[in-house]
């Protein structure tokens, strides 16, 4: 089986502070797949996501993120809250396709995008 060889603590920032301290000032995508931590990671992107709207992929798997604390109905909420309309990934076509329910399990990676940024995406067809 694995063990745990070692742990060592190690100083984290956030990706608000990192793109502060790297002077970004657009950020078009962002990828999260954080084994359950993804809730505290988009709590210090907020800053980021509330002035550049990125689309968002994002792990959703609820074991994980009951471990760190958190859940699917939290994940998805905060993301609602933003602004966000969440897609998951369709199996037979393997594109996004609107959720149906925020309360169906998900283990996989769902798209977030803004309601700002929905017009044009090819896998939607037309918005009104």
């Amino acid at each position: 089986g694995i063990g745990i060889a070692d742990v060592s603590d190690v100083d984290g920032i956030t990706l608000d502070e990192l793109l502060e301290i790297r002077s970004v000032q657009t950020v078009d995508v962002i990828k999260l797949d954080l084994e359950g931590a993804e809730i505290r990671a988009l709590n210090g992107a907020l800053g980021v996501i509330r002035r550049c709207h990125p689309h968002l992929l994002v792990e959703v798997s609820e074991k994980a993120l009951a471990a760190q604390g958190g859940s699917q109905s939290s994940l998805l909420g905060l993301l609602d809250q933003e602004g966000y309309s969440i897609f998951a990934i369709d199996d037979a076509t393997g594109e996004p396709a609107p959720l149906r329910s925020p309360d169906i399990a998900l283990s996989g990676n769902v798209v977030a995008v803004h309601r700002e940024r929905l017009q044009g995406l090819p896998f939607l067809g037309p918005v009104d």
